[in-house]
């Protein structure tokens, strides 16, 4: 009977941890929702408030829908977990992740064949990573150079330009 009680026990115990991680899963998913759900709410009084025509509203519903069913490259300094790590492992993690993107430049691919242990070092102290989204600028006309930068297209294979120059006005 004491074995009957036991495993009793611990089959109640098991069943109600599992009941709990759903639980918890259910209460993150609602309040992702509700945080969507108050956006929506606060953007449609906006409209009301200011009497936006309906064309306009449903074009800039329309655009926030896409946007946010769009799925954006993540950089590492988005994610705490990442930020925290001890530098050793950042480090090797960055050269894992960038490193074969990096190694396709020229000067990089060069460098490597020259001296490996030169271009790894390098890497080591400088390598990050930079997420733009489409209009985003990087620097501007005029600015002192604050690095190098690679770009990458999330879009491998794309006729689209990786970066679009344009001149801004002298200040």
């Amino acid at each position: 009977r004491a074995f009957a009680v036991a495993i009793d026990m611990l089959g109640l115990i098991a069943f109600s941890t599992i009941i709990s991680s759903i639980t918890t899963r259910m209460t993150q998913i609602r309040s992702m929702s509700q945080a969507r759900d108050k956006q929506d709410y606060d953007i449609k009084a906006f409209f009301v408030q200011n009497s936006v025509s309906l064309e306009l509203r449903f074009a800039v519903l329309n655009c926030i829908r896409a946007n946010r069913r769009k799925k954006t490259r993540m950089n590492y300094a988005s994610i705490d977990a990442v930020c925290n790590l001890p530098v050793h492992l950042k480090v090797r993690l960055m050269k894992e992740v960038f490193f074969p993107t990096i190694s396709e430049h020229p000067l990089i691919a060069a460098l490597i064949q020259v001296d490996t242990a030169f271009a790894l070092d390098l890497l080591d102290e400088a390598l990050g990573d930079c997420v733009l989204h489409t209009g985003e600028m990087l620097f501007n006309t005029g600015d002192d150079a604050g690095g190098m930068y690679v770009a990458v297209s999330e879009h491998r294979g794309s006729k689209a330009p990786l970066l679009q120059y344009k001149r801004c006005a002298d200040r």
